[in-house]
């Protein structure tokens, strides 16, 4: 990784005089950055845009998609490249196993929430209710629980579906975020703190996603491209 992110440093400087030919601001996107094909798109979106060194550090991110595609360190398989959209496949069922604590609550919660519209009596306080169960006041609490322990609920083993996109994908996306931090460190610009806050959960985000990626690439003979070998 240490040896691509120089390679990296060095591609950027030396394709610099390009950027502002590849760079266009789209104000009808509602997002903060995309790469398509070539192009850097900016868009209107100022959450994490919030001043204008957060944006030169957008441009930044975008422009090392776009020289991860022209030099293909980490390429991987696209369904559409003219308009971005990367090769994925849904795995209806990846794997079973039983619900953990969350999902297991969450699946009573929506039964419990069935159980009251079909009550008499009780169907208006069910509009009332909460989307999630970790919403639940505890009052409420005690009374969801008292139900599961009536009805005699427990955990399920249940399929979980996945959607698989190429890890290299993700590398992609890990080296982008690596290096604008990097490149924030070294003051090239200056990045706010909402959006290095987010940065460094989006690599924990990545990661994780890579690491799913490559266990279901070794399963399934497929390389880190996204194409079967």
């Amino acid at each position: 990784m240490k040896d691509n992110q120089e390679r990296f440093q060095k591609y950027a400087y030396s394709n610099q005089s390009i950027l502002s030919s590849i760079t266009d601001f789209d104000m009808t996107y509602n997002g903060v950055g995309k790469y398509i094909n070539g192009r850097l798109i900016i868009g209107n979106g100022t959450k994490y845009n919030k001043s204008n060194e957060d944006i030169i550090s957008t441009i930044y991110h975008e422009y090392l998609h776009y020289l991860n595609d022209l030099y293909q360190v980490y390429p991987y398989r696209m369904e559409d490249k003219s308009s971005g959209r990367i090769y994925s496949k849904l795995v209806a069922c990846y794997e079973r196993r039983l619900q953990n604590q969350e999902e297991f609550l969450q699946s009573a919660y929506l039964s419990y929430l069935t159980y009251l519209l079909n009550t008499p009596n009780q169907s208006t306080k069910a509009y009332d209710m909460p989307d999630t169960y970790k919403e639940l006041s505890e009052k409420e609490m005690i009374v969801f629980n008292t139900y599961i322990q009536n009805k005699g609920i427990s955990p399920e083993e249940v399929c979980f579906p996945y959607q698989y996109t190429p890890s290299n994908y993700s590398k992609d996306e890990l080296n982008a975020h690596k290096e604008t931090l990097k490149a924030n460190d070294l003051k090239v610009f200056k990045m706010g703190e909402i959006k290095i806050t987010f940065y460094n959960s989006e690599i924990e985000r990545y990661e994780r996603k890579k690491e799913k990626s490559e266990k279901y690439e070794a399963e399934n003979n497929i390389n880190s491209d996204g194409y079967e070998n």
